[in-house]
């Protein structure tokens, strides 16, 4: 993952009005992971969609 495209928070929203994360940290050794954190809690037993848009890979590629 493109790691500027990865750390924008504006590139990921979650449904049923969570929104954009506070911050997203990429993981310091697995380049493909990414820590989204969040400013409320998710609640057990709800389902939420997760949108992710141009996030780019380490090429820069969509």
């Amino acid at each position: 993952m493109g790691i500027t495209s990865a750390q924008t928070v504006a590139n990921y929203q979650v449904s049923d009005g969570i929104g954009s994360p506070l911050a997203a940290y990429k993981h310091s050794e697995r380049t493909n992971e990414v820590f989204l954190e969040f400013p409320v809690e998710f609640s057990n037993g709800s389902s939420y969609v997760l949108s992710v848009e141009n996030v780019t890979d380490l090429m820069a590629m969509l």
